[in-house]
């Protein structure tokens, strides 16, 4: 089965902050799991999850990595099911609220 999900955010951030916060390791380990990561095309990485968050550990591999582009695979531990992770950000006018 390929079942496609899509959602698209408006997030009040500047944009390199937020590529930073789905691209750099250490980042991605203050908001997700500890991380070892690099937004790198061929790049294998773990997602390592601790005993406080209950679950298990996710790997894949980092098939695209261009400026506000970052699409790679992701398989958690004991499942045979690969899901494929798609990021495009892109700036948008200022919202005021």
């Amino acid at each position: 089965m390929n079942d496609i999900l899509s959602k698209e955010r408006i997030f009040n951030q500047l944009i390199d902050k937020f590529c930073g916060a789905l691209t750099k390791e250490e980042e991605i380990s203050a908001w997700f799991k500890k991380a070892d990561f690099k937004a790198e095309p061929g790049y294998k990485y773990t997602f390592t999850a601790s005993a406080q968050q209950n679950c298990t550990s996710i790997t894949g591999g980092v098939k695209n990595a261009h400026p506000y582009t970052l699409i790679y695979t992701w398989i958690v531990a004991n499942t045979d099911t690969e899901t494929i992770m798609k990021w495009y950000l892109e700036k948008t006018e200022k919202r005021r609220d």
